[in-house]
């Protein structure tokens, strides 16, 4: 052990006077507000469609084209993403907005890693 690090006042650690013991926001203890604003978010009703467009429930519709030896971490963060923004209540369905990996069909791409992902649509 260092001469500084023996001669440390412990006290130095501790929180400045009328500091709060609260966590900051989007930390842990911001679950109960962002349980609310979920909440109100499921309630409110969908946008209608922009003119000339068709009703649908799905809100947003994402294609993902992979290329032969891309990263599968970056296709699981993109999904899951996708997945908690995509549910009502966090119940991880597909129901703001739905996600396919598109290709030629009937084929699969191999991730870096040596996985193969399969295409469920096929794209021109």
């Amino acid at each position: 052990m260092q001469d500084s690090e023996k001669n440390r006042d412990p006290s130095a650690d501790a929180a400045p006077a009328g500091a709060s013991s609260r966590p900051a926001p989007g930390g842990r203890g911001a679950a109960p507000d962002s349980r609310r604003l979920v909440d109100r978010l499921d309630a409110s009703p969908a946008r209608p469609p922009a003119a000339g467009k068709r009703a649908s429930a799905v809100e947003l519709r994402v294609g993902i084209v992979l290329w032969p030896g891309f990263p599968l971490l970056s296709l699981a963060g993109l999904c899951d993403g996708l997945r908690h923004a995509a549910d009502l209540g966090d119940q991880s369905r597909q129901m703001r907005c739905t996600w396919d990996v598109v290709g030629h069909a009937g084929e699969s791409v191999k991730a870096s890693c040596g996985i193969r992902v399969p295409v469920d649509r096929s794209w021109p």
